[in-house]
């Protein structure tokens, strides 16, 4: 239930980054006094929800597959969940993008933190496209487990001694 809603706040998020929020620093950059006080003010109030919400979005899903996949790895003798080596790098990337944001932004230069908000922009896209990604493997292993646990529930009934 919390990959669908991670994906799009990471992709609301990464559009805002990529278009409005960009363009408020890259207007900053070139003349700051094309920039009103109050589309500042709204901009820096947008990105602080949405930062927020994907933020908080990522941090439970992070925490739920973490709890996931060390639960299935106990309770099962092979893996319920494998992800491939490319959605790792994906995430990777999306994770990398989203510090190099945050790194550029810590300069008090608009023009960085613009550059900034493309890296922070494709970061959320890139989180929110593994979340998608995510989802079938997630769905495939809780069906195997369901299934592995009805066949269980199966041959034990029909193991068990019938009381006479």
């Amino acid at each position: 239930m919390a990959l669908p809603v991670e994906a799009v706040l990471a992709a609301v998020y990464g559009i805002f980054a990529l278009a409005p929020r960009r363009g408020v620093f890259a207007q900053l950059a070139d003349d700051p006094a094309e920039v009103t006080r109050d589309a500042a003010t709204q901009s820096d109030s947008i990105n602080l929800v949405l930062f927020l919400l994907a933020g908080i979005g990522a941090l439970v899903v992070i925490g739920l597959m973490v709890a996931w996949l060390l639960r299935s790895r106990r309770t099962t003798e092979a893996p319920s969940a494998s992800f491939s080596p490319a959605w790792w790098v994906v995430t990777a990337l999306g994770f990398a993008a989203v510090v190099v944001a945050l790194a550029l932004h810590a300069n008090s230069d608009p023009g960085p933190i613009a550059v900034g908000y493309v890296f922070m922009g494709i970061g959320a896209l890139l989180i929110a496209g593994a979340s998608a990604w995510a989802m079938p493997v997630v769905r495939k292993a809780g069906r195997q487990a369901a299934q592995a646990a009805a066949d269980a529930a199966a041959s034990s009934a029909t193991s068990s001694p019938s009381p006479s």
